[in-house]
Parts: C-alpha cells; structure tokens; sequence
C-alpha cells in the first residue's frame, strides 16, 4: 500500500486554506471599502480646498499624480480588483508551482517527495521489525534497525511535512490580510507593513520550495541508501550509521530552510522597494527641473541653470539606479 499521508493532507489544507482566504478577504474588503471611501472623499475635498487656497504649495500635476497612484491602490485592492480576482490564489499556489519545476520528476510535487521518503524508511524498518525478535541476539538486533529506520522515517516525514503545512498556514493567513497591506500603501506612516507583508509572503513561499527542492536531493541518497540493503550481505551496522547520518543532516538543514528563505524574502522586499523609491524621487526631481525652465520663459537664463542642474540631477539618479539594478548592485556612482 502507498504511502499518501502527506499528499492526502495538503490536498485538504489546500482546499480549507482556498475557502478561508476568500472567505476572509470578502468580509476583509466589505468592511473596509466604505471606511476608506469616506475617508478618502473626506481627504481628497479637504486637500483640494488647501490647494486652491495656497495653503499647500504643490503642482496640479503633483496632486493628479498621488490621485492615481490612490486609485491604482485602491482598485488592486478592493472589490473585484486584482488582488482578489489572481493575486491571492497566486500567493498560494505558486510555490508548488516552483517546486515541481524544480523537481526531476514532472509529476511530483513536495507531498509527494516527502511520502517518498517516507516510505523508504517505513518499507525497511517494516521488513527489520518481521525479522525481529526478543529471544535470540539476531532478533533483537533486526529489532533496533527497526526502531532506527522508522525513527529516521519519522524524523523526516515531521521536519519536512511540518515546514511545510507551517509555510502553508502562513501564506494563506497572509494572502487573506493581502488587501490591508496593499491598502497601507496609501499612507506614508503605514508603508512599511506593506513591506514586511511582501518579505513574509516571499519568505513563506521559498521555504515550501526549498523544502521540496532539498528534499529531492535527499530522497535520491536516502533511497539510494534504502533500496542498497541487502539482508544477506549488506554490513547492517554501516547501513544503519547511514541512516542515522543522513536523518541527522536532513534535520539540520530542514532546520535552517525557514531562516534562510525569511533573510532572502525579506532581503528581496526592501531591495525592490528601494529601488522603486530611489527612482521615483530621481524621477520627481528631473520632472521639477524641466517644469522650472518650461513655466519660466521669460526669466530663462537666470533658471535654467539650476534647473538644468536639478533635471540632469533627477534623471542621473534614474539612470545611475536602472544601470545599478540590472546589473546587480545598488551602489550609486559618485
């Protein structure tokens, strides 16, 4: 009979999860949307007033400029926006998505790598513990190589199987808040939740898949190892050394996986960002100098300087960070 515990398994945690992100996101959004729409009506009116009174020294095309960035937001995150029609179905799936194309076999995903592994372990100390015996000193020693192979099973089966149904749970509790943090783009003093919900998103992700990656690795030497045993000839006490040393190392990496993909996640969130924001202040700045020497003609030659200096500033600062970016570094030149 095949071992399915952990295929079984995600096939229902994934169906649950499905349900309760929409379920979640749905009443998420029908509390917030005419919350956010009061007070966006509100905040537009009133700073609109400040605008035309003086009060607030900034460009129409400024004020255009942050109302369609709101808009974008709002229409991502709201009723019927992206967010709830692809994004979030995305945050969930695309990490198996990843493991199974990083996989040799097409056909697998991280379920069914962790059932294989499984079942090596179960399949040997299965046949150790039917050789084994509590009346003869052969018996008794089939009887350890039993409790070791099934340990090493189990060992394998909690870490990896455990990572992942975690990763899990947290995606799909992070996909259904998904709205609120896109929302607290909206304000400055709010952005960085939203960075800190993109860095657990992206952490969250690579632990399934480096747990079905490593996992891929480890099966092809722990099936190796198990499918090697020969009761007959096999050195028992060296086969079962192995066991224990490839449980012991698949333990110690599985440990690291969920750190190491949290530093890459949140590492890849905060790069991102600041490059995005590098660029808009680089992009800001050119478009302020250019409208100095356009708005002033008549006084051109005692603006355009600066202005040219601050134009050329703003689209160096684009420039320097673009080059910085595809060529893998963010250090500005000088």
């Amino acid at each position: 009979m095949a071992f399915s515990v952990f295929q079984d398994l995600f096939a229902e945690v994934d169906g649950a999860t499905s349900v309760f992100v929409s379920d979640v996101i749905g009443r998420l959004i029908a509390e917030l949307t005419p919350v956010l729409t009061v007070g966006l009506t509100l905040a537009f009116i009133g700073y609109g007033l400040l605008i035309v009174r003086g009060a607030i020294d900034m460009p129409v095309m400024n004020f255009v400029g942050r109302s369609v960035r709101i808009g974008i937001i709002t229409a991502v995150a709201l009723a019927g926006g992206i967010y709830q029609a692809q994004i979030a179905d995305a945050i969930r799936t695309v990490p198996d998505a990843f493991t199974q194309a990083i996989l040799s076999d097409p056909s697998a995903v991280a379920a069914s790598v962790i059932d294989a592994a499984g079942q090596k372990g179960l399949d040997r100390a299965t046949e150790a513990f039917e050789k084994s015996s509590v009346f003869s000193a052969n018996g008794m020693a089939y009887l350890v190589l039993a409790v070791v192979y099934g340990f090493s099973a189990a060992i394998m089966l909690i870490f990896g199987g455990g990572l992942i149904l975690m990763a899990k749970f947290l995606l799909a509790l992070l996909a259904a808040f998904g709205p609120m943090a896109i929302l607290a783009l909206l304000f400055e003093p709010t952005r960085q939740l939203f960075d800190r919900w993109m860095g657990q998103v992206v952490g969250a992700g690579l632990t399934i898949v480096f747990v079905g990656a490593i996992f891929g690795l480890l099966l092809s030497i722990y099936g190796r190892l198990m499918d090697g045993l020969d009761w007959g000839t096999t050195n028992i006490g060296w086969h079962m050394g192995g066991a224990i040393i490839i449980t012991g190392v698949a333990a110690m990496v599985l440990l690291q996986v969920s750190s190491i993909a949290a530093s890459l996640g949140n590492g890849l969130s905060l790069g991102i960002l600041h490059e995005v924001r590098a660029v808009r202040g680089g992009a800001v700045a050119a478009a302020r100098g250019a409208r100095a020497v356009v708005d002033n003609p008549l006084t051109r030659t005692a603006v355009s300087n600066p202005a040219t200096r601050a134009a050329a500033t703003g689209v160096a600062s684009v420039g320097r960070r673009a080059v910085g970016y595809f060529k893998g570094t963010r250090r500005d030149a000088a």
